[in-house]
């Protein structure tokens, strides 16, 4: 070791610290795309419903020339973790080892969203569902950005696609809480055509 080794000196990269939750983890991904591929990649989730009823997650990633997607899966944690896989699989995202403890998997099913992010996300399920039955689509794409209130972009198209709310924000459950906000008025749309129906009935 040289004599005039300092240990104070020594410049050390902090450590990265692995997000709780897997959405965040996944971000935290594109944006290292974003720095260190292309500027220009964003990862993309689609949320619908299947045939049954129950609900299909539908995601993809993009940057540059390059493309990977996974559809028809069952929840948002296993289709970002087939997504991951299959970029993992096809493309060198990590230049080192210490960059590669970014990956974004393993989570725990209850991992993949923070409380209030699920809870934001689940009341444009409840307004899909609840006015739509199977013809909506929710789709949240997430792209860094210098401007932080427009990270997440989200979108409710429904009715054939003659219906369209969006919403945006820095984090998902902004994005989704500004959607909301945006879309109450079909709400009182459907509220008001019960009541009319209830008056039209009780005329009869």
């Amino acid at each position: 070791m040289p004599d005039n080794y300092n240990a104070e000196t020594v410049i050390r990269t902090p450590q990265y610290e692995r997000p709780r939750y897997g959405w965040d983890a996944w971000t935290s991904v594109v944006g290292y795309i974003a720095d260190q591929h292309s500027p220009d990649a964003l990862l993309r989730v689609s949320l619908s419903t299947d045939s049954e009823g129950g609900l299909q997650w539908d995601t993809m990633v993009q940057w540059g020339s390059h493309l990977e997607a996974i559809s028809g899966r069952k929840s948002l944690g296993s289709a970002l973790t087939d997504l991951w896989h299959d970029v993992e699989d096809n493309h060198r995202i990590f230049w080192s080892q210490q960059d590669a403890v970014r990956r974004p998997v393993p989570y725990r099913p209850e991992f993949w969203l923070d409380d209030r992010s699920g809870a934001a996300l689940q009341s444009l399920v409840h307004i899909g569902q609840r006015l739509f039955q199977g013809d909506w689509h929710v789709i949240i794409v997430y792209q860094p950005s210098e401007l932080s209130y427009a990270r997440v972009q989200t979108r409710l198209l429904a009715a054939q696609y003659t219906i369209c709310r969006g919403g945006r924000g820095a984090t998902l459950r902004e994005s989704c809480q500004t959607l909301y906000h945006n879309a109450i008025d079909l709400f009182t749309a459907h509220i008001q055509r019960i009541s009319d129906n209830i008056i039209h009935e009780g005329t009869k």
